[in-house]
């Protein structure tokens, strides 16, 4: 299960997903094999990049806001992507930062988009895709 794999077994999800999204940004999940919290204390830990990632895609919209549209991720067990229903915790937050964050660059202009996130990573496992996002 990796990135090229998944791609050439669902061809359409990723053409949907980029279709709706002109704007992507990706980054890679990570398995963190020692020292997980110890790097909060500036500690070191062991950590592997693994071949799959978490695309995070903005489709614009004409109205001046900042939502939350799909949530898909890859669910090995039944071999297909997935839309994720308990990822609701981190959306107000990253909507809060990034409404904030907008305000400073586009100086009053009335900007809107819907956050899409692809993520080839399974839910609950530990690979970090909270970070990864």
């Amino acid at each position: 299960m990796n990135s090229i794999a998944l791609q050439e077994a669902f061809p359409n999800i990723y053409r949907k997903f980029f279709a709706k999204c002109p704007t992507v940004v990706s980054a890679p999940t990570t398995f963190v094999w020692s020292g997980e919290y110890t790097t909060m204390y500036g500690g070191p830990s062991i950590t592997q990049t693994l071949p799959m990632r978490v695309y995070v895609g903005i489709e614009p919209i004409s109205r001046p806001e900042i939502r939350y549209g799909l949530y898909d991720y890859f669910n090995p067990s039944r071999q297909q992507f997935e839309p994720r229903q308990d990822e609701t915790i981190l959306q107000e937050p990253i909507v809060a930062l990034l409404t904030s964050e907008l305000s400073k660059m586009v100086n009053g202009a009335e900007i809107g988009f819907v956050l899409h996130v692809l993520s080839e990573a399974p839910a609950g496992h530990g690979l970090q895709t909270s970070g990864a996002l």
